[in-house]
């Protein structure tokens, strides 16, 4: 089963149309072998790290979507260290994806021999990760042609390969931008499709909204068979945020010598990062699923998903518990990711790149989101101080625009009613009208709301600043029209799944409070010692409000049954404005059922 340089060569002239009918058949046979891990909407993926210890804290029911991650290193020390990991996983039936590449300015990618061999002997080897490639100086050479040879790799192998990136203001070129116009990176892409996954990491200074873009792009264009979300709170250090509702320091504010150690830092990088609210990570998750990602991963250090107590002792974290599992839970059981058919019919535009410069993707990147969903800031502001600061979409109305790699081909765009190119409006305003007109309104209100299959996914989008959002939509049940309306203070999502005469909502704004910001401050900031208190013992006593009513345009008076662990719900019912006022005062999630 190794695969040698020549077939390396025969893979890549194959995805360029040069190699004859009776190889070209060979290798597509190879392809069609079923994969190490197979992901779909039904079946999405769910990428962990803690090793062993936090595996088996997870629900039975619940491993069988997810994987856990260790680095790779670089190769030479593998046996007995990184083949001993392979070794204790397989004997408990854990699958493993490895982190193979990263900046190649911190540390050198893992030898392509050691991972080949790993794919040899351990089944449970599912995938590889490159990671964060657009850090540093940029996508280098070296970093572009290991790229490619583990996407050959895992190709082969019929193993996964999910490329994690990100984009930087100054940069003109997005790296995922790149991939679609680098003819044999791209073909490799094309070639080992079913493989890749791409996955937008919500973290760097800015293009955020193209990020997402570009990986949608990818995704609904074929050229990859799934994309992902990695979902960490770094993003909350990098936008130099502390305390919650604080204004930015300016870009990594809290420790501008990130990368000098702790002598430098203090750890209040660290500091800043977990004072992330619990919530985020799931308010991110939120419209990753609406738009159909089949790959969720949460990084360490966090405080995402497990972290050792004093004791040594695994715990789930808070947010874990509290915010993110319930959301995915939910998404897998109600079958919430939608499929790429229905995610592209849902599209209606789609953004062209014709790889010329000075175009509405170059840098800052903001200027094709900002009249639909994007940030208001400026790009003169952006490129200042190198930081945009919105990353959730400020409007549902629009759903999300892919970008057309610049070499897919006019079948891609095809599936599309509308293709939009390079410098087609004059300005904002007549983007905006434009889809206006091709998206009319289904909700009003100032919270992002999305509607996709009889699902609607609503948060308050604003990251870092203490202002209400209200939103108001229709719903059909079998019994009767519907309207539900609300009010989400920050930090706050909400789940509302129509079904035959019953609506379900999953309402969650769970926050822990962290202390760390209390006065007087410390000299430094034990990060270790905080996250043992923070699985122990959280102060997570407080309770917010969130306002719901459900108004009745029909027949019928609504049955409502309710589940919470830390909070209250109580409700009202007007039959002269056939209206019920639901008052939630809680802290983490609460499943609210109404029947008609």
């Amino acid at each position: 089963m190794k695969i040698s340089r020549r077939e390396f060569v025969e893979a890549a002239l194959a995805a360029a149309g040069c190699l004859g009918t009776a190889t070209s058949s060979r290798l597509s046979a190879a392809r069609r072998r079923p994969l190490r891990r197979e992901i779909s909407a039904a079946r999405p993926l769910i990428v962990l790290e803690g090793g062993v210890p936090a595996w088996e804290l997870l629900p039975e029911e619940f491993r069988p979507y997810c994987a856990l991650q260790y680095a790779g290193g670089t190769g030479l020390g593998s046996p007995p260290s990184l083949f001993a990991v392979l070794e204790e996983t397989r004997a408990k039936g854990i699958p493993v994806i490895l982190s193979v590449q990263g900046d190649e300015a911190d540390a050198p990618p893992t030898r392509l021999g050691a991972v080949e061999k790993a794919f040899e002997e351990f089944s449970n080897l599912i995938g590889c990760r490159c990671c964060e490639l657009s850090c540093g100086p940029g996508f280098t050479p070296s970093e572009r042609s290991h790229l490619i040879d583990f996407i050959q790799l895992c190709g082969h192998y019929r193993a996964l390969i999910n490329w994690q990136d990100m984009g930087y203001p100054y940069q003109r070129e997005h790296i995922f931008m790149q991939a679609g116009r680098d003819r044999e990176l791209f073909n490799t892409l094309r070639k080992n499709g079913d493989s890749v996954i791409l996955t937008d990491k919500m973290n760097g200074w800015g293009k955020y909204f193209e990020t997402m873009s570009l990986v949608l792009g990818m995704w609904t264009s074929g050229i990859v068979a799934h994309w992902g979300f990695n979902a960490e709170d770094w993003w909350w250090f990098e936008q130099g945020y502390g305390k919650r509702f604080l204004p930015s320091k300016g870009r990594r504010g809290y420790a501008r010598l990130h990368g000098h150690g702790f002598a430098a830092t203090k750890g209040w990088d660290f500091a800043s990062a977990v004072s992330c609210p619990d919530i985020f990570y799931a308010q991110n998750v939120l419209y990753a699923i609406a738009g159909g990602a089949t790959v969720y991963s949460f990084e360490m250090p966090s405080h995402a998903f497990a972290c050792p107590d004093r004791a040594g002792v695994f715990r789930l974290t808070p947010a874990w518990k509290n915010a993110i599992y319930p959301l995915l839970k939910a998404a897998v059981d109600a079958h919430l990711i939608p499929t790429r058919r229905q995610v592209v019919a849902k599209m209606k535009v789609a953004y062209q790149d014709s790889g010329a410069q000075g175009t509405e993707l170059d840098s800052p990147g903001e200027q094709l989101y900002r009249p639909l969903y994007g940030t208001r800031e400026p790009d003169a502001e952006i490129l200042a101080r190198d930081l945009s600061s919105a990353i959730i979409p400020r409007s549902g109305r629009y759903y999300f625009l892919p970008v057309i790699p610049k070499l897919a081909t006019a079948r891609a765009r095809a599936q599309f009613p509308h293709i939009i190119r390079p410098h087609q409006f004059a300005d904002g305003q007549k983007e905006r009208a434009y889809f206006d007109k091709i998206y009319p309104a289904e909700s009003s209100g100032e919270a992002l709301a999305l509607h996709l299959n009889r699902t609607w996914f609503v948060t308050n989008w604003h990251e870092n600043q203490d202002i209400a959002q209200d939103f108001r939509f229709r719903l059909a049940l079998a019994g009767g029209s519907v309207e539900l309306s609300g009010r989400l203070r920050p930090h706050s999502l909400l789940l509302a799944m129509e079904r035959p005469r019953q609506l379900f909502l999953q309402v969650n704004n769970y926050l822990v409070k962290t202390h760390i910001w209390d006065k007087p401050l410390p000299e430094t900031f034990d990060a270790q010692r905080y996250l043992q208190r923070y699985v122990t013992n959280p102060d997570d006593k407080g309770r917010r409000i969130t306002m719901l009513q459900l108004a009745v345009l029909g027949e019928g008076t609504p049955a409502l049954t309710h589940k919470t662990r830390h909070g209250t719900v109580r409700a009202k019912w007007d039959a002269a404005s056939k209206t019920m006022q639901v008052v939630l005062k809680h802290n983490g999630p609460v499943d609210l059922t109404f029947t008609l």
